[in-house]
């Protein structure tokens, strides 16, 4: 068996790799190691052959907008910013009534008390509730009509109709809502998450759930639905991520920089 592999170019990433290439090596398999010259004659002890990639000429495709992602002005021309990737309503949702509240935590995350507490939280209102439970498996009874609980639902054609969306900061979902420009309550549950949701905040697109109990939860959603400084911030990304030129921009990018390297050949 033949192996291309690639790694970060870090002692911290590079060293736990090194017993598993030895240990294919020594099977008899053939492992291709592409990495940096500092790190040649560990790779090469390992029975690997090394390709040194230093030189290489790294150019990478961003789906943000440079002025979503921090600190972008230490960006080089190496970095093309193309904006989210948004695909097309599938399944049309109704707008039934003033205000549409949506509220998910993404496919995976198990967090059974905070939807509990949105509902309670919402039941006495005349918003329309929209809940969107992921791998959550909950039954709900004695709902509201303007309260609606599914497994799934088409997350463009509810951002669409949103006026505020309760989120886990996804970095997916969140540029899905800002670029529908719906302004954030922010949930994050990982150190990935948190980054994002510090970044939404910066830019004045939404504001931090402080707790999951029911006053918390609608006493911060009445906050960004109240103050228009929200929906101007998430209108200023919105317009930022569509100025950004998408897939043709990346396509016109990349062609750009293979007709460069034909020349120089």
């Amino acid at each position: 068996m033949k192996m291309a592999w690639f790694c970060i170019p870090a002692h911290g990433h590079t060293n736990p790799t090194l017993g598993l290439v030895k240990e294919m090596t020594a099977a008899g398999h053939e492992i291709v190691y592409f990495s940096f010259e500092q790190f040649r004659e560990k790779i090469e002890s390992a029975g690997a052959e090394f390709i040194p990639c230093d030189e290489y000429d790294f150019n990478t495709i961003v789906y943000t907008s440079k002025e979503f992602q921090p600190c972008a002005d230490t960006f080089s021309d190496k970095y093309c910013f193309i904006g989210p990737s948004i695909r097309p309503v599938f399944s049309p949702m109704e707008k039934t009534a003033k205000k549409t509240i949506y509220i998910s935590m993404g496919t995976v995350m198990k967090n059974k008390e905070i939807y509990k507490n949105c509902v309670e939280a919402l039941r006495d209102t005349d918003y329309q509730v929209i809940i969107s439970l992921g791998e959550n498996v909950e039954e709900y009874a004695d709902l509201p009509d303007h309260i609606k609980v599914y497994a799934s639902v088409d997350q463009m054609a509810v951002l669409s109709i949103a006026d505020v969306f309760l989120t886990h900061c996804g970095m997916n979902s969140t540029s899905e809502a800002l670029y529908y420009e719906v302004p954030l309550v922010l949930f994050p549950q990982t150190p990935e998450q948190g980054a994002v949701a510090k970044r939404v905040e910066e830019l004045g697109a939404g504001v931090k759930l402080p707790s999951t109990d029911k006053d918390a939860i609608r006493q911060t959603i009445e906050e960004v639905l109240g103050n228009d400084n929200y929906k101007s911030a998430v209108k200023e990304i919105s317009k930022g991520f569509k100025c950004c030129g998408g897939v043709k921009a990346a396509r016109e990018y990349l062609e750009g920089l293979y007709a460069s390297m034909e020349k120089d050949i």
